[in-house]
């Protein structure tokens, strides 16, 4: 509005009263109050807030492109939290007073865990070109990933030997790759001043490297006299061979083929897992969101997805049948329940804590594909059928177990200054296999390299769950699953959530200090059971 218009009606008001007696002016307008300060947002709370969205979008992403084959999508998730990965987080919550609350101090130091981990990741420079990880056999391209299961499907020695002659020089590729990987984690540790990789691995753990290298030895020597006499009686009777004369390339194949082709038909999958749920009080289409649709560009392994937990948690599955599938989706499963029967406040126990907790309930479920009652109830299969299937499940449970411990062995080997050469791999192969692996076998068959020691979640996992199953078969008289107090033991153990360790766990369980005793004697007590 111009100036003359907005002093007229000032005007015409002095000239109405030009007559009149002088008017006192008005008192001032008050000061108007200081505008309030906007709220300041804690800088843990916001950290907090982030990781939490930051986890619903990569689960998101994650699902989209499990259950789609659309191009998995990193950076969105990040998008507007980078503070998370690129130290300011971090940072920030490493400046903040020492908490006085001891559980405040818990839950921040999860936070540190994973911010430690995004930090890392985020430094650690990749490849400038991913490997190739692909071979040509008879005319096709074959993913490397894909070896093992057509090794598995192959009765003829002479074919397994051109396919494993045909993967070397890929194996070799990844071999490389996964060492180059390794070194560009080592160099960002160092640069970010946090330390060797292995130092980080026994925060990340809350256990020494020694201590977990001690346990990782103890499995195998717990579980090897079962284990080496099992594998045997089934190279013998999968390849006429005994396992000292097989080669690696025949492991696959021993393994899978020891298994009774009906006991795990796709048609039964869904059905095992409500039951499984159902044993543990969970009514899994009330709380699960299950995707067994066959579609195009779909993965074919289950997968569990927490988006937001406890609320919006889903698995994913396409049924094909076969034993494999079937202990991957009662693994997942077990994921699934856990994490949808968290019903604790905080993103740390929601989404954060040890990665062994929920590989624990993973394979507590998991355990059900070796379970001889299970597998007589489901299956239907009797007899010599049963026997056989009760034999390869409980073989193959040890097997994961025992291949877990050399893996973390090995990388113990490498951080102390072996050389990470195919010679050290095949010592440690060697003893977990129970049978020499000759040279050529040591330069095909690397172990993966574990430079923070994940493998020791999975491997405690699998020693804490056959603890479980022992103590609640105990306490039931039978199967954990045939209890009817299961559902009322474990509910309460899976609604605190996550905690920051196994041995967390396993105090919470009553179960003692982590050990491979109970998994050594159920494998022992089945394998009698069913003949050996």
């Amino acid at each position: 509005m111009p100036p003359v218009k907005r002093l007229l009606p000032f005007a015409l008001a002095l000239s109405a009263c030009a007559h009149a007696p002088e008017a006192p002016p008005p008192p001032p307008d008050p000061a108007p109050p200081p505008a309030a300060a906007p709220p300041v947002v804690p800088a843990v709370d916001r950290i907090r807030a982030d990781v939490d969205a930051l986890l619903a979008a990569q689960g998101e992403a994650t699902w989209l492109a499990w259950t789609t084959g659309a191009p998995l999508d990193v950076a969105g998730p990040m998008a507007g939290r980078e503070w998370l990965a690129d130290g300011g987080a971090l940072a920030a919550l490493d400046a903040m007073p020492p908490a006085s609350d001891p559980a405040e101090a818990g839950r921040r130091r999860m936070l540190r865990d994973f911010l430690l981990g995004e930090r890392l990741a985020a430094a650690a420079t990749p490849p400038a070109k991913p490997a190739d990880l692909t071979f040509s056999f008879e005319g096709r391209s074959v993913a490397l990933r894909d070896a093992a299961s057509i090794l598995a499907a192959e009765p003829d020695p002479a074919r397994r030997a051109a396919l494993d002659a045909a993967r070397a020089p890929a194996a070799a590729r990844g071999a490389k790759a996964a060492d180059a990987s390794a070194a560009a984690l080592s160099d960002a540790a160092r640069r970010l001043g946090l330390g060797d990789p292995l130092a980080i691995a026994a925060e990340l753990r809350r256990a020494s490297p020694g201590d977990l290298a001690a346990l990782a030895s103890a499995t195998l020597d717990a579980t090897g006299p079962a284990y080496c006499a099992a594998m045997d009686a089934l190279a013998r009777g999968e390849v006429g061979a005994p396992l000292s004369r097989t080669r690696l390339r025949d492991l696959p194949r021993i393994l899978r083929a020891s298994h009774e082709p009906k006991a795990h038909p796709a048609s039964r999958l869904l059905a095992d897992g409500r039951a499984a749920a159902a044993a543990a009080g969970v009514d899994l289409a009330a709380r699960v969101k299950v995707d067994d649709r066959a579609a195009a560009g779909k993965s074919q392994r289950p997968l569990t997805v927490p988006v937001r937990v406890p609320d919006d948690v889903r698995l994913s599955a396409m049924p094909s049948g076969g034993s494999s599938e079937a202990r991957a989706f009662l693994h997942e499963l077990g994921v699934a329940l856990f994490l949808s029967g968290i019903r604790a406040d905080g993103v740390e126990a929601r989404r954060l804590g040890s990665p062994a907790v929920a590989a624990t309930w993973g394979s507590l479920l998991e355990a059900l594909a070796a379970d001889p009652a299970w597998l007589k109830e489901r299956t239907g299969i009797v007899g010599h059928s049963l026997a056989r299937e009760i034999k390869a499940a409980q073989a193959e449970r040890l097997h994961a177990v025992r291949m877990l411990a050399a893996r973390l062995l090995r990388e113990m080997d490498r951080s102390r200054g072996a050389a990470a050469d195919a010679p050290g791999d095949g010592k440690v192969l060697a003893r977990a296999l129970c049978r020499p692996v000759s040279a050529e076998d040591e330069a095909r068959w690397p172990l993966p390299r574990d430079p923070l020691l994940s493998s020791a979640d999975a491997l405690r996992g699998a020693l804490l769950a056959a603890q479980i199953e022992a103590a609640l078969a105990e306490l039931g008289g039978g199967p954990w699953w045939r209890w009817q107090g299961a559902p009322a033991w474990l509910a309460p153990i899976w609604a605190a959530g996550a905690v920051a360790s196994p041995e967390d766990l396993a105090r919470a369980a009553g179960v003692g200090a982590l050990s491979a005793e109970p998994l050594a004697r159920t494998a022992r007590a089945r394998f009698d059971a069913a003949g050996w």
